[in-house]
């Protein structure tokens, strides 16, 4: 991961010792969106290390949308590992947080991936081998809208 200390970082990690936290959370913000393309290209484990060196400083600087943001992205790259339980986890406290400050868009994608947790650990815990179960499908809809 030594190539994601980039020099914007080091200056942010500066800026935060020198207690000039704006500038360093506006540098932590354009590293952590550099995950998102990552994450888009299956490069799960850079977007993965972006992210958590990412919450490593908005936990010394960051406010509560910033770790909701960071939540989410930590959530996703989880989900793309396969990481069911960590995704959960984090698309939890993104939803927890994301309802607090009222952000409906930042709520809605934190309950998606709550959703989408739920209907890919399904899949797996059921090793199904066919989209086209029907009965499968079935019993899928009734667990999450019934229950």
């Amino acid at each position: 991961m030594s190539d994601l200390k980039s020099n914007e970082i080091l200056q942010a990690e500066e800026f935060i010792k020198e207690g000039r936290t704006q500038e360093a959370l506006e540098i932590v913000k354009k590293f952590q969106q550099t995950a998102w393309p990552y994450f888009f290209r299956f490069e799960t484990d850079k977007a993965l290390g972006i992210a958590l060196q990412s919450k490593e400083l908005i936990e010394k600087v960051g406010e509560e949308i910033d770790f909701a943001r960071n939540f989410l992205l930590l959530g996703w790259t989880y989900n793309q590992k396969g990481d069911f339980d960590s995704s959960l986890t984090f698309g939890i406290k993104s939803a927890g947080l994301h309802e607090k400050l009222n952000s409906k868009v930042g709520l809605a994608s934190s309950l998606y991936l709550i959703g989408t947790n739920d209907i890919d650990n399904y899949y797996k815990t059921s090793q199904v081998a066919e989209l086209n179960d029907i009965p499968l499908i079935e019993n899928l809809i009734k667990d999450i809208f019934i229950t």
